[in-house]
């Protein structure tokens, strides 16, 4: 998947550039002989000059309004695309781990709940034996 994109191979040289320390001068040989060294960086006449912010850069072609609309909607949608993909994966975490929780506080309600109507069904046995008894005796 990987396309030619003059942009990113602009990108490229301007850190190649910026990342390069400069040299200290070479030492010239005894016999006076002073090697050819080519600076590092690009002279603003190659073909990997960027732009800076002083300079006025003319589009290379004028684009009609129905093409402008043409790559907004092109870019909304790759970048919707891609939104929409990381959105889906995290609500996907979100609402297991909400309905984790949801499901750890139902069966938390459910034990204590369980546990008081058996407590009840168990008093109310007591009492209706305990009464029957008395009655008997």
């Amino acid at each position: 998947m990987s396309e030619f994109n003059p942009l990113v191979q602009r990108v490229d040289a301007l850190l190649k550039r910026h990342q390069q320390q400069p040299d200290p001068a070479p030492a010239e040989p005894a016999t006076g002989y002073v090697a050819d060294t080519a600076p590092a960086t690009a002279t603003p006449d190659s073909e990997d000059d960027i732009p800076v912010l002083t300079e006025v850069v003319e589009p290379a072609a004028t684009l009609t309004p129905a093409q402008v609309a043409q790559i907004e909607t092109a870019v909304l949608e790759k970048v919707l695309a891609a939104f929409e993909g990381t959105l889906d994966q995290h609500l996907g975490r979100v609402v297991s781990d909400l309905v984790a929780q949801a499901a750890d506080g139902l069966r938390a309600d459910l034990s204590v709940g369980i546990r008081d109507m058996a407590r009840d069904a168990v008093a109310a046995a007591v009492r209706q034996e305990l009464a029957e008894r008395s009655r008997r005796g």
